[in-house]
């Protein structure tokens, strides 16, 4: 253990004297370049992160209003039928909904055995999953927007609150 431990710090300590070798060899202009080179692509990337951000507002902003004409206390019946009338209405039936085989409603009619509240649960969790993991990934977004902008010395701005 110790000895492959004495083994890695002789690596870490080449690789350490190696860049130190380069960085002396290397003029204030071609450090000046690289740094510059480093900024423009964190810049870049800063730009791609809000964009991608502003995507997924997006994404959860219409998937909220998807099933916001459902309310809350209605029974899976309720909920079943409130979905059949929204896809026939102005507002589009959820994603997990829409991309079932056959409709609901089909099924509902068809199978003497088919269960509404277990169909509807299940709807609910894919809903409530797809959810979570959007605002997991705005937080994410979030934090790497900050981190970005203080690497470039720039301060954090909502793209949106820009005009």
């Amino acid at each position: 253990m110790q000895l492959t431990n004495m083994y890695n710090l002789m690596d870490e300590n080449e690789q350490m004297r190696a860049e130190l070798d380069a960085l002396k060899a290397s003029t204030f202009e071609e450090r000046t370049a690289d740094v510059a080179d480093d900024n423009k692509r964190l810049r870049r990337r800063n730009g791609e992160l809000q964009i991608e951000l502003m995507d997924t507002k997006a994404e959860l902003k219409k998937l909220k209003q998807s099933v916001a004409h459902l309310p809350n206390d209605a029974s899976p019946m309720q909920q079943a039928l409130l979905m059949g009338a929204a896809s026939s209405g102005s507002q589009a039936r959820p994603q997990t909904a829409a991309v079932r085989s056959k409709p609901l409603e089909e099924q509902w009619f068809n199978d003497p055995n088919f269960d509404i509240k277990h169909e509807q649960d299940d709807i609910d969790r894919e809903l409530a999953e797809m959810m979570k993991r959007n605002q997991e990934r705005l937080a994410e977004l979030r934090g790497d927007f900050k981190q970005v902008s203080k690497l470039v010395d720039e301060p954090y701005v909502n793209v949106r609150k820009v005009k």
